[in-house]
């Protein structure tokens, strides 16, 4: 789509992101292209974690004194 959008023929842009693909520089992650590394898959599994629990909140008894 960014290609698309800045006026670049598709056919070439795809050409170089698979040959940076084939380089290790670039990875293809579902549709999408990213320079990031791949997870691990540790890591992977803390992000779901973090995910699914990132809107709970711990709540204490607090015991009463005196």
């Amino acid at each position: 789509m960014a290609a698309r959008a800045a006026g670049l023929n598709n056919d070439k842009t795809l050409a170089r992101l698979q040959d940076l693909e084939r380089r290790g520089e670039v990875q293809r992650i579902s549709n999408r292209w990213s320079t990031e590394p791949p997870s691990s898959d540790i890591a992977s599994a803390m992000d779901r974690l973090e995910a699914r629990t990132s809107n709970l909140r711990i709540v204490r008894d607090r015991a009463r004194v005196g």
